[in-house]
């Protein structure tokens, strides 16, 4: 099964398309998932919580992992990520036992601004079962 990513020419940042499936959301719309091979963990960004109506009082803290981590996280304790083939006939599901959730304090206009550029990245606990081949323009993942 190969699911096709898009490079996205702001950026040069490559990226997929999935659905969070939690029983904190329903599914709604998909996220733009950044493709990191160099992030260890799979997460999910503010905004894009926010879009698919994830209610982050529901969910745990997370403990820090290390000293680099910045924003406040929280923790969806299982779920599913759906990842749709190029032809939207057929899809790969991805479970997860746990997956972060940035959850920053937001005071002002200009912290919104901020956490907003913040994407949600795919990370090797999920792309570790997949070939990764890039192109210019698109990047694939073969199972």
């Amino acid at each position: 099964m190969q699911l096709i990513g898009t490079k996205d020419r702001f950026t040069q940042s490559y990226y997929i398309l999935g659905y969070l499936n939690t029983n904190f959301n329903t599914i709604k719309q998909p996220i733009k998932f950044t493709i990191s091979i160099t992030t260890k963990n799979t997460n999910i960004s503010y905004k894009d919580a926010i879009s698919i109506g994830l209610d982050l009082s529901k969910l745990k803290d997370e403990e820090p992992q290390n000293k680099y981590v910045m924003l406040p996280r929280k923790i969806i304790p299982e779920g599913s990520i759906i990842f749709m083939s190029a032809t939207m006939k057929t899809g790969v599901i991805e479970f997860f036992r746990q997956i972060s959730v940035d959850s920053p304090t937001i005071t002002s206009v200009k912290d919104m601004q901020d956490y907003s550029l913040v994407p949600s990245v795919l990370g090797r606990d999920i792309l570790k079962g997949y070939k990764i081949t890039l192109q210019e323009d698109y990047i694939i993942l073969e199972k």
